[in-house]
């Protein structure tokens, strides 16, 4: 049976993986949004320079209602909203994994003497340590989540044809 401190540690390393984890799904999303809205940007800048140059007049309707289905099909998604919440997700990740490390480590660094010299000691200094980072690592990743989630509903909300009554 592992000590509470073995424990502890394990709990919190299962907590950063999983945190990382997440990050590494956001940092996913986020590349395709990123290659969708470049895909949608070009067409509508290129597609402008080519009607405005006059290079292929012949096809300046086809171009302009390529540009606009490119447009209004960015904006239907809310690509831009949803880019910009999994950046910040991204972001919020990294600092979160960063600063939870950090501060492990300098727990470790202050208490780390008494491990060879009193070793139940440091256990019992540390495993509350661990426990709060843990913890902190667990709440962050939820806000983290609950955001995405928001951003998720509000694009979908942007969906709506109808719009939201002041009336019952």
């Amino acid at each position: 049976m592992p000590s509470a401190y073995e424990f502890a540690q394990q709990q919190l390393k299962d907590a950063t993986a999983a945190a990382q984890a997440e990050k590494n799904k956001v940092d996913a999303d986020l590349k395709s949004l990123k290659i969708r809205a470049l895909v949608l940007k070009g067409i509508a800048v290129f597609g402008g320079l080519l009607i405005t140059s006059g290079f292929l007049s012949a096809a300046n309707q086809v171009i302009g209602f390529i540009i606009s289905v490119a447009v209004a099909f960015d904006a239907f998604i809310s690509n831009h909203k949803l880019t910009m919440s999994r950046a910040t997700a991204s972001t919020a990740y990294r600092q979160l994994i960063e600063v939870t490390a950090s501060e492990h480590t300098d727990a470790l660094q202050q208490l780390l003497p008494l491990a060879t010299s009193d070793p139940p000691r440091f256990e019992s200094e540390m495993v509350p340590k661990l426990g709060v980072l843990r913890k902190r690592v667990e709440d962050v990743s939820t806000q983290i989540r609950n955001a995405l989630d928001k951003a998720d509903y509000d694009a979908l909300q942007a969906l709506a044809i109808e719009t939201k009554s002041s009336t019952p």
